[in-house]
């Protein structure tokens, strides 16, 4: 029979090769071993899959399989923490908990950004968001349909002025499913979100075509890029930039295994 002291020197030699071993890799990676290392992603609690989810027991979707193909790639270890978008922002820019946010846009909570140093990756994803009306008011007017919908802790910003100067009103709700219901009861006359979720998402609740949503085109829509930003760690952003320029063709058949047609450049 072994003794306890065997053990313990077995399970600590054992520990301290996979250390060496952690080591040697960050070495044969190209890189120093302190950018090698366990780090906590902040993300959003909240369902936009196929680009992510982070309502599941896993995150995930694109964004995680782009972030864990980095990760794998230059030896870290990534911590997917999810939280709701406001408590998401406030520990993200109030602690020291989340070493890196995603998706983030130097455009979004502008007033919480200040001069916070904030480093900012290239594009992940160029995303398009509008609104969603039913077929039937896709040609009405922002006063016709009177009031719009998104998510709590987004703003649809396209459409600030007019909800000033009180032209629409808005409403917020914590799921898609929650903002459907405000249209289709007619409380609401559309849901600001993004394209590729909300398609997504009817497409598997089997929705008629009379039912489904659909862009207005008429209205202001855009294409925010997602971004992967720090306040902490720029090193690791630099070969996060790295990655997406070495690794096209990998982001490319993750767009086509999700269904993700990333939009034009063009604003609207």
């Amino acid at each position: 029979m072994k003794s306890a002291g065997y053990i313990v020197n077995r399970t600590w030699r054992r520990g301290f090769t996979v250390q060496k071993m952690l080591a040697t890799l960050c070495l044969l990676l190209g890189a120093q071993s302190a950018l090698c290392g366990d780090f906590t992603v902040g993300v959003e609690a909240i369902n936009f899959y196929p680009l992510y989810d982070g309502t599941s027991a896993q995150y995930q979707g694109y964004g995680r399989d782009v972030l864990d193909s980095f990760a794998r790639k230059y030896g870290h270890r990534f911590r997917y923490v999810a939280l709701p978008v406001e408590r998401l922002y406030q520990r993200y820019f109030h602690t020291a908990s989340l070493d890196f946010k995603f998706p983030d846009n130097p455009a979004w909570q502008e007033q919480l950004r200040g001069n916070s140093g904030i480093a900012y990756s290239g594009p992940v994803y160029r995303a398009t968001e509008g609104l969603f009306v039913l077929p039937t008011n896709s040609r009405k007017s922002l006063r016709e349909l009177g009031s719009i919908s998104t998510m709590r802790g987004f703003g649809a910003w396209p459409y600030h002025t007019d909800i000033a100067n009180g032209v629409i009103t808005i409403q917020f709700a914590d799921t898609l499913d929650s903002l459907l219901a405000l249209v289709r009861s007619g409380r609401a006359g559309g849901v600001f979100y993004e394209e590729s979720a909300i398609n997504w998402q009817q497409r598997q609740a089997g929705l008629a075509t009379d039912q489904s949503l659909v862009l207005h085109e008429q209205l202001p829509h855009y294409h925010p890029e997602l971004f992967l930003s720090t306040r902490t760690h720029p090193e690791v952003i630099a070969q996060f930039d790295q990655f997406l320029q070495e690794e096209r063709p990998l982001l490319q058949s993750l767009k086509a295994k999700y269904g993700l047609y990333e939009a034009h450049t063009q604003q609207h």
